[in-house]
């Protein structure tokens, strides 16, 4: 402003009153435009500000979720480990049994073993497979489950062992190998209790498919053989509503 004024001062003499206004309107003008240079760099400073924040939070909820997934993982490596020290528990089993000669796998009455044959190996095989699958641990429920259809085919706990191997194979996506364990639950344990609902289960990946004929047929099968079954309600809803 001092240099403005000093530059006027000579130019007083001469100047006219319209030269002055017109240079009091050029420094208005150039104040004005100032004004609005320092108002843009403060509004890039406050949107730079807030892309900071925003991305500080974001790599905190990237941070949060890696997090969650390394525990998840750990779980699911501690469930694996669980399962495999129950399944090397299972093979020594077999292995005294075979030095006391006797024959592993033997049934007993209704096709199925002994609650006491294997010992507590399946039934804690079973139930840490169960733990898994209730936490969406898929991997490891998986492994447990395919252990004892392995292992303990003739045991009472297999059928419900081969439907949850099945459920995960159909949450898995595999669902030609999902349809196939549902109906071996039926074609290999026919009386047990699980029947019904994993003829259920086949009609449904059936119906998704498009199949109606094979569903109808399925569904029909646990109306006329389970009527009191808890599916058997669901599944009449289905041909209830095939007939419209």
């Amino acid at each position: 402003m001092g240099v403005v004024l000093l530059l006027m001062v000579p130019l007083a003499a001469c100047a006219t009153k319209r030269d002055i206004r017109d240079l009091g309107l050029e420094i208005r003008a150039q104040n004005e435009a100032q004004a609005e240079r320092i108002a843009e760099l403060r509004a890039e400073q406050e949107s730079l500000e807030t892309m900071v924040r925003s991305l500080s939070s974001t790599q905190e909820e990237r941070q949060t979720q890696l997090l969650r997934q390394l525990r998840q993982l750990q779980e699911e490596v501690t469930m694996v480990g669980e399962l495999a020290g129950a399944s090397q528990a299972g093979l020594a089993a077999v292995r005294d049994e075979l030095t006391r000669g006797g024959t592993p796998g033997r049934t007993g009455a209704g096709g199925f073993l002994d609650e006491s044959e294997g010992g507590s190996t399946v039934d804690d095989l079973y139930s840490e497979a169960l733990t898994a699958h209730g936490r969406s641990s898929l991997a490891a429920a998986r492994l447990g489950f395919q252990e004892i259809v392995d292992r303990y085919p003739n045991h009472q706990l297999a059928p419900d062992a081969r439907y949850y191997l099945a459920d995960i194979l159909t949450r898995q996506g595999e669902l030609d190998d999902a349809l196939r364990g549902f109906m071996q639950v039926a074609e290999l344990y026919p009386t047990a209790p699980r029947v019904p609902e994993a003829l259920y289960r086949a009609g449904l990946i059936h119906r998704d498919r498009g199949d109606s004929d094979q569903a109808r047929a399925l569904f029909t099968r646990i109306v006329n053989t389970w009527p009191e079954s808890e599916v058997a309600d669901m599944a009449r809803a289905f041909l209830g509503g095939s007939r419209r």
